[in-house]
């Protein structure tokens, strides 16, 4: 789906004002993600349809194109966290260790510093976008914040338990072998 002239327009003057006109905008066929921000690739993706979907089922009183450019502010967020990098190689580290010895007793610490470390990565994308975006869009900003977090929120907590169950069934099939 095409976007409009006017949001194309919105969306360079959002990437100028950060100085981040080198960063790739594409088009994304995941349905998963409205928008998500690749580190290893320096792109943002997004998908339309979960775009329009997300606002429509959550934010009936915010228009597309303003909606888009909240979503965008906050992935812009995660660009400018310059803390992301670091944050996500301590994840992969501790996926790593737990990984070597899933059933270490350190790992319910490691799962909550990697349940941390997803939750401050949203806090402070959507804390830069709230610095970068339009006066004008900072009310409908704070309701999507809102709900992202709580959101994230939940999907870590969620997360960290699908992960500790994982490896308590692998610890009681390999108790159950002997």
């Amino acid at each position: 789906m095409k976007l409009s002239a006017e949001l194309e327009k919105r969306i360079q003057e959002c990437l100028i004002k950060v100085n981040l006109t080198d960063i790739e905008l594409k088009a994304s066929d995941e349905e998963h993600y409205e928008m998500s921000y690749n580190l290893n690739e320096h792109s943002i993706n997004y998908n339309v349809k979960t775009l329009k979907n997300d606002l429509k089922e959550d934010f009936e009183d915010i228009n597309f194109e303003d909606y888009f450019i909240i979503i965008l502010c906050h992935e812009i967020g995660h660009v400018l966290d310059e803390n992301l990098e670091k944050n996500h190689n301590h994840t992969m580290s501790l996926l790593d260790k737990i990984q070597q010895n899933p059933f270490a007793k350190i790992n319910k610490k490691f799962l909550n510093d990697i349940k941390n470390n997803l939750i401050q990565n949203e806090k402070n994308a959507w804390f830069i976008a709230s610095e970068i975006i339009d006066e004008s869009m900072k009310k409908d900003l704070n309701k999507v914040m809102e709900k992202s977090l709580k959101d994230a929120i939940e999907t870590a907590n969620m997360e960290m338990e699908l992960m500790t169950l994982k490896i308590r069934n692998a610890k009681f099939e390999l108790e159950n072998l002997s």
